[in-house]
């Protein structure tokens, strides 16, 4: 009678571990056989001497591998591994200013990497018109992925990167100073855009002068 009870009690314990590595093996998650879908609305915004770049998140996206052509290349056989990065945005420093650049992104979820994005440039922004007593600047409008919620100018009297000084905001992208005096003024341009970081340079520093 003992004998047997053992014999019972060794087939409960086998059936109860079989049990328990079913149970973990059903729970575990499997892994991805497709790569993700490609990254969309990559945009850049562009700064002095730097570029801040950002894009859709891919679903079950782990990573992405950002890329870029330099100085604009038509041929595209000299592309760049400019980061991986885990986030959806990224900025890129020690540019050169009026250099163009092509930048394209892939998302990778463990199975391979996605497509590429759509290759994007820099695009140019601010341009300016003097006239009596007063500035005109104009730069282009930042839409993608999400717009702006202010621009704010700053500018020096001077020919010297306004990192501050006398600052306005504006809600377009254009702006008129009407009662400054004769001489050389410096301006940048930011944009506050939701989820990016703060204070993004819209362009390169622009210097104008008033006879």
């Amino acid at each position: 009678m003992m004998k047997t009870s053992f014999i019972l009690a060794i087939m409960l314990i086998a059936i109860v571990i079989a049990g328990c590595g079913s149970s973990s093996k059903s729970s575990s998650l499997p892994s991805p056989t497709t790569p993700s879908i490609a990254p969309a609305n990559l945009t850049a915004y562009p700064g002095d001497q730097q570029v801040t770049l950002a894009w859709d998140p891919s679903p079950g996206a782990i990573a992405y591998y950002l890329y870029f052509y330099p100085e604009n290349s038509s041929i595209r056989g000299n592309r760049q591994l400019l980061a991986t990065t885990t986030s959806t945005t990224y900025t890129q420093f020690s540019i050169t200013d009026g250099v163009p650049y092509d930048y394209f992104v892939t998302a990778s979820n463990g199975a391979g990497a996605s497509l590429p994005s759509e290759i994007i440039a820099i695009p140019s922004f601010m341009t300016s018109t003097t006239f009596t007593a007063g500035i005109s600047l104009t730069w282009s409008a930042v839409t993608s992925p999400t717009a702006p919620s202010y621009y704010t100018l700053y500018y020096v009297q001077g020919q010297d990167t306004p990192v501050s000084g006398t600052s306005v905001t504006a809600s377009a992208s254009t702006y008129t100073f009407s009662s400054l005096t004769p001489g050389a003024y410096t301006f940048t341009v930011t944009a506050e855009i939701p989820n990016l970081p703060p204070d993004i340079r819209v362009g390169a520093p622009v210097t104008a002068t008033i006879p």
